[in-house]
């Protein structure tokens, strides 16, 4: 007997076998009575199994549900990922030029800094030099305009004495 005071599914086969196996002479009312309560177990042990087994592809359904929804989810969580890691190489490399650019443009200051720090010094150099070579003309044309005085103050004080001794 099953737990549930039925019989079980193999000794319903088994009653089964043996009321087919006694032929024609097995219909009388006891085995018809007999016979509809193994049929009617039967079908209920049958609608029992019938049951168990769609509860059981129910549950199956149900697991391959949440698995293929589980699956799903990995798979959205693999792309955006994949995506996140796009936007991360692409934000790094964006940061990178951009960093190298401001390097790049301080450096190209820098160099301007420096040409034009000794395009002044040039300049003031050579403003120096000139006013150096100008001192030094003018130096040289007072020098030779007092040599020249000189030498007139001098001529004409000879030239003079001579005039007085004569």
């Amino acid at each position: 007997m099953h737990e549930l005071g039925r019989p079980s599914a193999e000794s319903v086969t088994t009653k089964k076998v043996s009321l087919i196996s006694r032929g024609p002479s097995w219909f009388n009312a006891s085995n018809a009575a007999e016979e509809s309560y193994y049929l009617s177990s039967s079908s209920s042990s049958s609608s029992s199994s019938s049951s168990s087994s769609s509860s059981s592809s129910s549950s199956s359904s149900s697991s391959r549900s949440s698995s293929s929804r589980l699956v799903t989810i990995l798979v959205i969580i693999k792309i955006v990922l994949a995506e996140v890691e796009v936007v991360v190489i692409v934000v790094v490399v964006v940061v990178v030029v951009a960093v190298l650019v401001v390097v790049i443009a301080i450096e190209l200051v820098v160099v301007v800094v420096v040409v034009l720090v000794v395009v002044v010094v040039v300049v003031v150099v050579v403003i120096v030099v000139v006013v150096v070579v100008v001192v030094v003309v003018i130096a040289i044309e007072l020098v030779v305009v007092v040599v020249v005085v000189v030498v007139v103050v001098v001529v004409v004080f000879v030239d003079f004495l001579s005039l007085q001794v004569f």
